[in-house]
């Protein structure tokens, strides 16, 4: 049963109250000079959540475990660390040197699985009392603030997950290219805002089919098993491939597909990236036309021209053959570019080029 004094804990409203109430009541039973309750780290530092000096509130501040006894304290397997003469054991610690301590008491604050999170630490001018010191009711203190902490620890990962997950889910549904999620047995489980953009499907429709659903039915079968080769011997593949919208629109895309395995190796997830490529095969197409063709009549520019007459001639001589090039031309063309301008003899262009 909890001591009365203790009880009065649980009356108060915030962890902040408890931590400072529990230091109070420290103080008044033992008049440490320095009490404190300290959040230890992973990187071997220890953050002190509140500090009494002499009885008073005094400023917070973090320290390196190293060479001090709160070092042994985090690392106790027992309830209680407890030294007199602690300057002597501990010279590298400058804090008790110039605190002029010479008694400590450290309680380590555990976690649910018993693994230290905190310090509950008592450091007196004179060396401890051993006789005088209640360490049963020390103990049910610890217990308490080390809950406290405990709670405040959750709370603050949780908080952290939580900003975490959003962000994850704001790049998620926010991302330009499709993002398509499977179980382990291929069946679509959440799918972005792109990917219902691109292919018309809504996430109700997709939830529980196959990703084959957006298959075009343009690949045969060997294209997929060497698709499911390759994830099963690199976890990814890599390439592009034609499906089609809810609409039947069959469309290229870039497909990016990788495995998701558990910590036992285990597959648990497919990931499925895309981007839709309609617009960027157009682009890939006038530019190659551009590269090769007069934007005027679509005919093969000169570029283009002297290529195919090289590859004629190079064929030619391979084939011992003979190859002929007419040539037409346009009667007084330059006087009519002339007399009536540049347009009209575009048009005339045309017009020849069509009538050929």
């Amino acid at each position: 049963m909890l001591n009365e004094d203790i009880n009065g804990l649980f009356l108060l409203e915030s962890g902040n109250q408890r931590f400072h109430y529990a230091l109070n009541l420290i103080y008044q039973k033992y008049q440490p000079k320095h009490c404190f309750i300290a959040r230890l780290s992973e990187n071997k530092t220890s953050s002190i959540l509140h500090h009494l000096k002499n009885g008073k509130p005094a400023e917070n501040f973090s320290y390196s475990l190293k060479d001090t006894p709160c070092q042994e304290a985090a690392n106790y397997t027992h309830e209680f660390c407890s030294f007199n003469n602690v300057q002597h054991l501990f010279p590298k610690d400058i804090a008790l040197i110039n605190w002029n301590i010479n008694g400590y008491i450290g309680i380590p604050l555990k976690s649910f699985d018993h693994k230290p999170v905190g310090l509950l630490v008592c450091l007196f001018e004179r060396n401890v009392d051993q006789i005088n010191i209640d360490y049963l009711w020390l103990e049910q203190l610890a217990k308490v603030i080390g809950s406290e902490l405990n709670q405040q620890i959750e709370t603050s990962a949780c908080k952290v997950l939580n900003q975490q997950l959003n962000l994850v889910n704001m790049a998620f549904n926010h991302a330009s290219d499709a993002i398509l999620i499977t179980d382990k047995n291929n069946k679509i489980i959440s799918v972005n805002h792109a990917l219902e953009s691109i292919t018309g499907f809504q996430e109700t429709e997709l939830i529980g089919k196959d990703p084959n659903i957006l298959s075009s039915g343009q690949h045969n079968k060997s294209f997929y098993l060497a698709m499911w080769e390759s994830l099963k011997q690199h976890g990814q593949w890599k390439g592009e491939v034609l499906n089609k919208r809810k609409n039947n629109e069959v469309y290229p895309e870039e497909l990016s597909v990788n495995i998701v395995r558990d910590k036992n190796g285990n597959i648990c997830n497919y990931i499925a990236i895309f981007r839709d490529m309609t617009q960027w095969k157009k682009n890939e197409e006038k530019l190659k036309f551009y590269a090769n063709n007069e934007p005027l009549t679509g005919l093969y520019n000169r570029r283009y021209f002297y290529h195919q007459i090289e590859q004629q001639i190079s064929f030619a001589h391979r084939k011992n053959e003979c190859f002929s090039i007419a040539m037409l031309n346009i009667d007084r063309f330059s006087e009519i570019n002339n007399i009536h301008g540049q347009s009209v003899g575009d048009k005339l262009l045309k017009i020849c080029n069509y009538s050929a």
